[in-house]
């Protein structure tokens, strides 16, 4: 398995506290088969792309010291919120992709209009990067019918469902309507989104969620193979819907 969602980096946002939260994370993970894990802090939280490079490399450096396994990779996920930001960054949104690459991983604002998410989209496709636009479930505009997503899609835009919500932790609307995206192939990943080492075990128990309802092919790629292409940096052809 591939995490490219996760808030694990000790002391920069509101996920791991310290290093030694930060390695209990990263042994959970491990023992529940994750190779490689993306490191996604907020981009609110953090001065520029050298301070995660810095804990990044810290936090592999830990983990080795102690028999860790599964390799961390710098990331970031970029807060767009009401649209604000992207024209804010511009450019500089190049410094945020996920392990270096020219995926984005892209959170809205869970009020966020439509028209908002297609401009964004947009002028993220502009820059010849691709968003990724996370936990899209949560949006209460893609509630009653996913057709922003549809069209996001369309775009261009890839889908990351969070785990939480595929086991009902934020309520019926984004467990149903994470089941929908991934059933019409308009969300390809899903990730943990986890802040601490007791949800991160919580996650985790949707694998088993996901292959009793898609079966084993679909959660290989929404776990593993669609991950892998982030992380190496893949063309687009490489990320299948699950089913």
């Amino acid at each position: 398995m591939i995490d490219i969602h996760i808030h694990i980096l000790q002391g920069l946002d509101d996920g791991a506290m310290d290093i030694d939260e930060a390695l209990l994370m990263l042994s959970v993970a491990e023992r529940c088969g994750v190779t490689d894990i993306i490191a996604t802090p907020h981009s609110w939280a953090v001065d520029d792309m050298t301070q995660i490079e810095r804990t990044v490399r810290d936090l592999n450096k830990a983990a080795r010291a102690e028999g860790i396994s599964t390799v961390v990779h710098k990331g970031c996920e970029f807060n767009v919120m009401r649209g604000e930001a992207v024209d804010r960054h511009k450019e500089g949104l190049r410094l945020l992709t996920l392990a270096g690459g020219k995926y984005l991983l892209t959170e809205f604002s869970n009020s966020t209009g439509a028209s908002t998410i297609y401009s964004c989209i947009e002028k993220i496709r502009g820059l010849g990067l691709v968003p990724i636009i996370a936990h899209p479930e949560r949006c209460s505009v893609m509630w009653d019918n996913p057709e922003p997503m549809r069209k996001a899609r369309q775009m261009g835009a890839y889908g990351q469902v969070s785990m939480g919500d595929i086991i009902g932790r934020n309520g019926p609307a984004s467990m149903e309507t994470a089941f929908l995206m991934i059933e019409e192939g308009l969300c390809q990943i899903c990730a943990t989104d986890a802040h601490t080492p007791e949800k991160l075990a919580l996650y985790m128990t949707a694998v088993e969620s996901v292959k009793s309802r898609f079966g084993d092919q679909a959660a290989r790629r929404l776990f593993t193979d669609n991950p892998a292409v982030v992380l190496k940096d893949l063309g687009e052809e490489g990320i299948l819907p699950a089913v």
